[in-house]
């Protein structure tokens, strides 16, 4: 049903208790595959029950523009939460840390300033050889998924042929453990994940384990492109029992199993690893984690 009346002028008896919005669906996905819209309904609101958020309809094809906070809103307000971060100074090939990492980022490859009209980059590029790896990851275990907050990157593959491609948190040395040699290792972690061989389709993966071994992989409706940004951002829940995954601002997929366990300590890592003999690289422009 269609509103347009002061609601004063309602009678619930009559008209019912009118919600704002005009839509409902369950997923992004559903949003964006929904049709029959007509010029007369641009303007109007959906709601997203999945992360409770509310849409602007903009264009009948559709397109959708977020109206309301909920959980595919902004970074959480530094001045309410406690922000660690490390980035990139213009110029520079390497991440400034801002207490993130107080000692320091292990990185693997070779390091070079990219700064592009986006942003400002460190790359790592690997030496050429099968299993060399391009990329970084905090020196110590730095935070708990149990402690809530949200981990951010700005952060881009060069290629994706013959890659494995690791953006979010594990608790061990993701460079020196080997994960990506592994399809499944005995780790925990939460990341998001391209991986040529394992994945296929060029579309980003979110994925969790508590070092079983059996991790939950999604396959999610973004498509990942080569030397293209993505802003990166992972929520955990309160006390660790669930994390939320969103790319560009936008929810992707929320995961309730396998995930670390809630007193293991994490890294951060941004990282990327050859599965032939040519060289690859990965680039960070920033990582940022409230809590």
């Amino acid at each position: 049903m269609t509103v347009s009346a002061f609601h004063g002028l309602l009678d619930p008896t009559l008209q019912g208790i009118h919600v704002p919005y005009q839509w409902s669906y369950a997923t992004a996905a559903a949003r964006l595959a929904a049709t029959g819209f007509g010029t007369t309904d641009v303007g109007k609101i959906a709601i997203q029950t999945n992360d409770h958020t509310f849409w602007i309809l903009i264009a009948t094809t559709p397109t959708w523009t977020p109206v309301a906070l909920g959980d595919a809103s902004s970074l959480y307000n530094p001045g309410l939460y406690r922000r660690l971060a490390a980035d990139v100074i213009p110029q520079n090939n390497s991440l400034t840390d801002h207490f993130l990492i107080p000692s320091g980022l292990s990185v693997e490859g070779t390091a070079s300033n990219q700064d592009d009209s986006i942003a400002p980059w460190a790359r790592w590029l690997s030496s050429g050889s099968i299993d060399a790896g391009g990329g970084c990851v905090s020196t110590q275990q730095i935070f708990r998924t149990q402690w809530g907050g949200e981990l951010v990157f700005l952060s881009k593959v060069s290629s994706l042929t013959d890659v494995r491609f690791f953006v979010g948190t594990t608790a061990e040395d993701i460079t020196q453990l080997a994960i990506h040699g592994l399809s499944a290792p005995l780790m925990s972690y939460a990341v998001f994940r391209y991986a040529t061989d394992l994945d296929g389709t060029a579309f980003w993966r979110t994925v969790t384990d508590s070092g079983t071994g059996v991790p939950t992989v999604t396959v999610t409706t973004v498509p990942i492109a080569a030397d293209t940004p993505n802003r990166l951002r992972i929520r955990f829940g309160n006390a660790g029992a669930s994390i939320k995954f969103f790319i560009d601002d936008v929810f992707i997929s929320e995961h309730t199993a396998t995930l670390p366990a809630a007193g293991t300590l994490m890294r951060v890592v941004s990282h990327v690893k050859a599965l032939i003999a040519l060289q690859k690289s990965s680039s960070c422009s920033r990582i940022e984690l409230y809590y």
